[in-house]
């Protein structure tokens, strides 16, 4: 005989709350039985079984979106999403420029050597594969004394202008001379070596004095230069700064004789388009390694869309290696020439 269900269970509601109350007892006693903390047998996340072979999902092959597959092939393309990718998230494809090494100076300066006896300098592209006796010698030199300043004073002075220049452009290749080292190799009254000089990460700041030194000095004393001993001072003519910071004063001190020009690596910008006024002569310009150049600057233009390249009459040689300019951009360096200028891309 079949008993009546009791008389508080009524609806669905009632149904379901014995159930869970009979389903916790048991599931206590199971716990007192097996003498087991609860804390271990309540898990987050249902417990996987043994996953099957590899071979036997996938195949002998690694699928595309196998974690095998991208660990051997580098070169998934990544999929493209909307919106600005943060710096973070942004993968370098291709290492960072060392600026700072022998060969990439060399690199950098090889189009004012060439265009300044490039054979007797070390040049990417003319240098000779045995170097010179005189070359040998001074390389041999620096390696056994160094660069000192105090070094420098003890053989400089018996070095030939040719000898000298040399020198410069070794170091500046291999091993950029300090300012105290620059000016015993230079001179105490000279501002350049058979005029040319070349400043490569300087120690202290350029000033202005250092390109106008030797005039001042001959401008000082005009009656007496008819008996002078000597050859009357060259003027400088070649000159090439890289890595270094040019404030405005010593741009615009730059000497009107100045006829091949590099400006390479430059840390700041600089008015480009007052330039013109002040090296009339020249016709070798070099500003390759500045990525200023291809930014909005002075009021929103560009440094090269206001220089005025028609006043520059003898200019035939430009270099704009890797400053974020196209051909497009350069198309007024020969507007109104008879003869194109040469641009180095």
């Amino acid at each position: 005989m079949r008993s009546s269900p009791p008389q508080s269970l009524k609806g669905n509601k009632d149904v379901n709350d014995l159930l869970h109350t009979l389903r916790g007892e048991h599931f206590r006693r199971a716990l007192n039985s097996q003498r087991t903390p609860g804390a271990a047998l309540l898990p987050t996340s249902p417990a996987l079984g043994p996953s099957l072979p590899y071979a036997e999902i996938y195949g002998l092959q690694p699928h595309r979106f196998s974690s095998q597959a991208l660990h051997i092939d580098a070169k998934v393309t990544p999929t493209p999403v909307a919106g600005p990718i943060p710096r973070s998230w942004a993968v370098t494809t291709t290492p960072a420029q060392a600026f700072e090494s022998p060969e990439w100076r060399e690199t950098a300066l090889s189009l004012f050597f060439a265009q300044n006896g490039g054979s007797s300098g070390p040049v990417a592209d003319a240098r000779p594969a045995v170097p010179r006796l005189g070359e040998f010698c001074l390389r041999v030199i620096l390696r056994c004394c160094g660069t000192d300043a105090d070094v420098l004073k003890d053989f400089v002075p018996y070095l030939g202008p040719h000898l000298r220049k040399q020198l410069m452009r070794i170091c500046a290749v291999r091993c950029p001379l300090p300012s105290a080292s620059l000016r015993v190799l230079l001179g105490e009254e000279h501002n350049q070596v058979d005029g040319e000089l070349i400043v490569v990460e300087p120690t202290s700041p350029l000033r202005p004095e250092l390109f106008h030194s030797e005039q001042s000095e001959a401008q000082k004393d005009p009656e007496g230069l008819w008996d002078a001993d000597g050859p009357s001072p060259q003027p400088l003519t070649s000159l090439a700064i890289m890595s270094a910071a040019l404030s405005t004063p010593t741009f615009l001190a730059f000497p009107p004789s100045i006829t091949c020009l590099a400006l390479v690596h430059l840390s700041a910008p600089v008015p480009l388009h007052r330039l013109p006024d002040k090296c009339p002569l020249l016709e070798v310009l070099d500003i390759s390694y500045n990525p200023w150049l291809g930014e909005p600057a002075w009021g929103g233009e560009r440094a090269l869309e206001k220089v005025a390249w028609q006043r520059w009459v003898y200019l035939k040689i430009l270099g704009c290696r890797e400053c974020g300019i196209a051909l497009e951009d350069l198309r007024k360096v020969n507007e109104g020439r008879w003869d194109d200028v040469m641009i180095v891309t």
